[in-house]
């Protein structure tokens, strides 16, 4: 609820501090007194243009400043908390905007500076402006929908439950989807394809190691078998007879052995050649084993190559300058390919499970497009009947339906496959347009009068201000306006500024706009009017009587009582 309003260097106004009362305030005063800059000073707290233009003449800056009040745990409460922006009271917020000369203005939301934005998005939630130009929002597709909605029956309410329950599941399929790195199919070809490269080797760890060892070997047979050959032929002797060193030195220690008792140094020096044979006989055993293993077979020697040949290819096409490289590369392709074709497989099951939901989506949605067809008619009878006691005679309001499936791919979305227009004739012969296109500002504050008489749309602001909604209108349908104003009151705090007393009666709370002049200063001031008698003089003026003649206050104070009796339809 808006609470208070304070602007200063605004226009004509130098500084007003304006307090305002739950229920229905008016706003009154002479044409020219500037009643209508409360209402476009409150358009700036909705983030509307502001220019140098709105400063006083003489001043530097200008500020609006509302205070509201709320109930907590709202979504105004959740939305202040995620932002960061609660205040020390719990359920009040100040909106504040300041333009400067130098064309820059500054936007806080409980002193703390915000964005233009997220002032419009909390003002928005606050309150509803119905004035010239403002009233696009309320026509907006969503609120279109929203409003028609509230006419459905019990069971077009059960599909339209049904429908959200599904829609909601399919988006939340949809973002976990939009949420994995797509796998691109030529990557995991690619994958597949690399993997398959180094999987054909059929080598383990320890087999790239053997490999590459069995590879030097091989270069170095020749050179190796012809090194062992001479030393086996040094140390066993050769194929002609000739002794080697082996035998000879078993020789000598024979000898030495059969000397031994003639002497201690003849058994030293024959342990010691014992033992030289033993080493020798070993470096023997070693030598015929490396012998056998540098013996390669031609089928052998080819597989040795082609396989080198082969991982040295694949190391350079992957950039592997050692084979530790080459062997983690190996390991990382595995697990990279298993990670792809993981994410794939999970892709592939979310989408089968979101094309199930939106299978069920589209059913329960043309359910409830039959059931809002029905509701349509529901709410053009209503309207009608609502519209003709605002002095709209012989209107025709229409429900306009497109489907996308009749004009091309269904568009699936939180409101349902529909797209509604409300079309409006108001005069007898016209063929129905965009209720936006064919009516004036004052009407179309009518018309959102009537629509929100007969329904309650869920989410909408708490505060509503309307202006020019007495534009074109007098008599009897002034009483109807301001009987629906006052009953719409009861559910909203209502603030309009009106010229017409039948509309003014109703209020709960009165303020009054008057234009003061001192020498070359002019500057607007709004006050209260909190006593009966206050009132009284200022319907009566708005009948017309300036001097407060007894037929004029009598007219007024019987406006006022039979506005209070809810009597006026039968006295008036």
């Amino acid at each position: 609820m808006l609470e208070e309003l304070a602007i200063k260097n605004y226009v004509i106004v130098d500084s007003q501090h304006i307090h305002f009362a739950p229920g229905f305030n008016v706003i009154t005063g002479e044409t020219g007194t500037g009643k209508s800059i409360i209402v476009d000073a409150l358009s700036l707290l909705l983030g509307s243009r502001a220019g140098e233009e709105l400063i006083r003449k003489e001043k530097e800056t200008a500020l609006v400043e509302g205070l509201f009040s709320f109930d907590e745990n709202t979504r105004i409460d959740q939305w202040l908390i995620d932002k960061g922006l609660e205040g020390e009271l719990g359920s009040e917020v100040v909106l504040s905007r300041e333009i400067t000369r130098q064309g820059k203005t500054r936007s806080r939301i409980n002193g703390r500076t915000v964005t233009l934005s997220d002032l419009k998005v909390l003002g928005n939630m606050l309150m509803d402006v119905y004035g010239q130009g403002e009233h696009e929002s309320f026509f907006l597709p969503r609120h279109r929908i929203a409003l028609l909605d509230t006419f459905l029956d019990e069971e077009g309410q059960e599909n339209q439950k049904t429908y959200l329950h599904h829609y909601r599941h399919m988006r939340k399929l949809q973002r976990q989807i939009e949420n994995i790195d797509p796998p691109s199919g030529e990557k995991i070809e690619e994958l597949r394809h690399d993997w398959s490269e180094l999987s054909s080797l059929r080598l383990t760890y320890d087999e790239y190691r053997e490999v590459e060892e069995e590879f030097q070997l091989a270069a170095e047979a020749q050179n190796g078998r012809d090194a062992l050959a001479e030393l086996l032929s040094l140390l066993s002797g050769d194929d002609w007879g000739g002794s080697g060193i082996c035998s000879r030195i078993s020789r000598v220690r024979s000898t030495l052995e059969s000397l031994a008792g003639k002497g201690e140094t003849f058994a030293h020096l024959a342990e010691s050649l014992r033992a030289v044979e033993v080493e020798l006989q070993e470096i023997g055993y070693d030598a015929s084993s490396l012998q056998e293993k540098l013996s390669f077979s031609a089928e052998r020697l080819e597989h040795i190559e082609k396989t080198v040949s082969e991982m040295e290819r694949l190391k350079r096409k992957h950039g592997c300058r050692t084979t530790e490289e080459f062997i983690a590369l190996h390991e990382t392709l595995k697990d990279t390919l298993a990670q792809e074709e993981a994410k794939k497989e999970k892709q592939e099951e979310l989408e089968k499970q979101e094309a199930e939901e939106k299978r069920f989506a589209l059913l329960w949605g043309r359910k409830l497009s039959d059931s809002r067809r029905e509701a349509a008619i529901r709410l053009q009878k209503r309207l009608m009947e609502e519209l003709e006691q605002l002095a709209f005679k012989r209107v025709d309001f229409r429900v306009s339906f497109q489907t996308d499936k009749d004009s091309g791919p269904i568009n699936i979305t939180s409101e349902g496959l529909d797209r509604v227009d409300f079309l409006i004739s108001l005069n007898p012969g016209e063929v129905p347009a965009p209720v936006l296109e064919a009516a004036s500002g004052g009407e179309l504050s009518r018309i959102i009068l009537g629509m929100k008489s007969i329904a309650r749309v869920e989410g909408g602001a708490e505060t509503m201000i309307f202006d020019e909604i007495d534009q074109g209108i007098g008599g009897k349908t002034a009483f109807w306006v301001g009987e629906k104003l006052k009953r719409l009151s009861r559910g909203h705090q209502v603030v309009c500024i009106t010229h017409l007393p039948q509309i003014a009666c109703f209020a709960d709370f009165h303020l009054r706009v008057d234009k003061k002049f001192e020498k070359d200063h002019t500057w607007a001031e709004v006050i209260s009017l909190p006593r009966q008698v206050e009132r009284i003089e200022e319907l009566a003026r708005m009948l017309g009587d300036e001097e407060r003649q007894t037929p004029a206050v009598q007219y007024a104070e019987k406006l006022l009582h039979t506005a209070s009796e809810g009597s006026w339809d039968k006295n008036m």
